[in-house]
């Protein structure tokens, strides 16, 4: 009886001491210096307990799916008492993102860190910090530091940032309100975790406009971000896709989850990112991308928004992703390693649907929409990396596959979890379609999948979870003709036994041709540019506006001429290079079978002979007779059926 008591007595001690130990802090963040790229945090951590603090900086960022934390970017760290003695700290010898700190006494304890803003790393692009002259950004994950063995959805926190020159901030953080003296910033106090996934933007010339939506619907709001005033203009023409994409996006997924929504844009073209948070997105634009463009006339091939279809990714992920996301992705904490298996849903899924929303709410055209089906099909048949490594290893392989390889990529593979991902569920729509004679297609499988309860029900950082099987069960709920196991293992978890896409085509009604000339929508979609010139399609090669050579397909007329990424090609058949005498001279290879390139390589140069009669090649859609047009369906937009 005595053990029995001293055991409930020590474990009511110890829970005692883990609740005591769920600790509260405070973070203020100092903008005084961001114009020169340096950020300063100081952090307050409270009720620590003698002994060691084990304190982690986030290494796992939500949404970018591997270690991403831009932990190089820390530039001063120091660590101090109540008292306001310095601590000592150590780093941990197998990973660089855990600290050990020695607290001699209970009390409070105090984190510095100085960051080095705007010098992201390709993980860390969309959740790194920016400070520019008038404008800049604030990701939480690259400022704060949190103690071991702690659920980040129990943290709460008291956020304060204080700026002496800008006073505007875009941020989705819920009832933050302007600081009560004169140094212009904002506070907010919340959980840890929902403080991480709300980035803050500010700058000078920050404009804020209300998407217009029926009062029943969450608040909807567009933020830009700009070094000219002149580039946060949005034209209303814009205005009002937005607005379509919003009810499209309803009549797939189902009520929006949240309560509020905002879209956070930084307008640049030195930025290149989008990232997804539960109730805004951070992303970026080309610095004209809304003051320089125009609307399209009627009957236009273009949308007008093509060069913005960030928003509609981002904005499904709303739905596919923050409010319903893999298991293996969701942790407690931003140290425990994640499972990218399911990948292929939370990226692919999304980036299938990003054309079908785009082209449904008009931001691009039917004819952007299949071209851009077209493209991708033409890319993945000819990806000679399909045959050894499947779509479920790139997800596996997140850190790699996302940085560029710079030689051989087809051979390599990208981050084929977004685009060939999204072939197969393009397939699935098809396939869905043809077997309920059209009466039902991929929406009907979303919005059974993503009905978990939304409206906001779901506190933030706490997704609902899904496994493989469930994929597989709601897919069998809305199409039980069709064995979806054996088709997901076969499409995405094996390397491709045949490298072309002729089911899907066929149910799709459509088949691969080549034309001399490329179609009018291709030559919008991909202009070429001064020697620019790609030639992926006839002699196997693509090459930039300094003619040096950036991609070789394997296999292909320029691979079997031992021809390489990185030559720069001087001359054509003994002529000077330009893009027309190398048209030309493919041109005249159907009778002479050869085209001589003579070529530099390094400080050497040579002359390679291609072997090819083909003659100019570009892929076209060619329609099989008296077939549905499946890609038009899928495209038309259900907003007022």
């Amino acid at each position: 009886m005595r053990i029995r008591s001293f055991l409930l007595g020590l474990i009511a001690a110890l829970a005692a001491c883990m609740q005591a130990y769920a600790q509260d802090m405070t973070v203020v963040v100092d903008l005084s210096e961001a114009p020169r790229k340096l950020i300063y945090a100081q952090q307050t951590i409270n009720n620590v307990p003698a002994g060691d603090l084990v304190l982690w900086y986030p290494k796992y960022v939500p949404g970018n799916h591997a270690a991403s934390g831009p932990i190089r970017n820390v530039a001063g760290l120091e660590v101090r008492d109540a008292d306001g003695r310095t601590l000592e700290w150590n780093r941990d010898v197998l990973d660089p993102y855990r600290i050990v700190v020695h607290v001699p006494d209970a009390g409070a304890v105090t984190i510095r860190t100085t960051y080095i803003a705007s010098q992201p790393w390709h993980m860390s692009r969309s959740s790194d910090s920016y400070g520019f002259a008038n404008f800049g950004a604030i990701n939480w994950n690259t400022l704060v530091w949190y103690p071991e063995g702690e659920d980040c959805t129990r943290i709460t926190v008291e956020a304060h940032v204080e700026s002496p020159k800008f006073s505007e901030f875009g941020c989705s953080l819920a009832g933050h309100t302007a600081r009560s003296w004169d140094v212009p910033g904002l506070t907010w106090t919340g959980p840890l975790t929902e403080l991480i996934d709300s980035p803050v933007i500010w700058g000078e010339h920050l404009k804020r406009y209300n998407i217009p939506l029926p009062d029943r619907w969450p608040q909807h709001v567009l933020w830009i971000n700009a070094a000219r005033a002149q580039d946060t203009q949005l034209p209303e023409w814009m205005m009002e896709r937005l607005r379509l994409m919003a009810h499209e996006a309803a009549l797939i997924f189902g009520k929006f989850p949240r309560s509020e929504y905002h879209i956070l844009c930084m307008a640049d073209d030195s930025f290149n990112f989008g990232l997804e948070h539960a109730t805004c997105t951070f992303l970026s634009a080309e610095t004209d991308a809304f003051s320089g463009a125009t609307e399209p006339k009627e009957g236009s091939l273009e949308g007008g928004m093509r060069h913005l279809t960030v928003i509609p990714h981002e904005y499904i992920h709303a739905w596919c992703g923050k409010l319903r996301a893999p298991h293996g992705l969701i942790h407690t904490d931003y140290h425990t390693p994640v499972d990218g298996s399911l990948l292929w849903v939370y990226e692919g899924l999304t980036t299938y649907y990003t054309q079908v929303l785009a082209a449904r709410s008009g931001m691009t055209s039917e004819a952007e929409f299949k071209q851009w089906v077209l493209d991708k099909v033409v890319q993945y048949e000819r990806q000679a990396g399909r045959a050894w490594r499947s779509i479920e290893d790139t997800a596996r392989d997140v850190e790699h596959v996302r940085d560029r390889s710079d030689h051989w990529g087809d051979l390599r593979r990208g981050a084929d979890y977004y685009s060939n991902a999204a072939l197969f569920w393009l397939e699935a729509d098809a396939m869905i379609r043809a077997d309920s004679d059209g009466t039902q297609s991929l929406d009907d499988f979303c919005k059974t999948f993503f009905d978990v309860g939304g409206g906001g029900a779901l506190p933030i950082g706490k997704q609902a979870t899904y496994t493989r099987d469930d994929i597989v069960r709601t897919l069998a709920s809305v199409d039980a003709d069709r064995y979806w196991d054996a088709l997901i293992r076969q499409r995405i978890e094996e390397p491709a036994t045949d490298l072309k896409f002729t089911p899907m085509l066929d149910l799709l009604g459509l088949k691969v041709l080549k034309a001399d000339e490329p179609s009018a929508i291709s030559k919008k979609i991909h202009p070429e540019k001064g020697a620019s010139a790609n030639r992926l399609h006839s002699i196997g090669m693509s090459i930039n506006e300094s003619g040096e050579i950036t991609v070789i397909v394997p296999g292909s007329s320029a691979d079997k001429a031992q021809l390489a990424e990185g030559m720069r090609i001087i001359a054509v058949d003994e002529w000077v290079y330009s893009k027309d005498r190398l048209d030309e001279a493919i041109s005249a290879a159907r009778l002479s079978g050869d085209i001589v390139l003579t070529v530099a390589w390094g400080e050497q140069v040579t002359r390679r002979p291609v072997h090819y009669t083909a003659g100019p090649a570009w892929p076209v859609w060619g329609e099989i007779a008296g077939r549905e047009d499946v890609l038009g369906a899928i495209a038309k937009a259900r907003v007022g059926e």
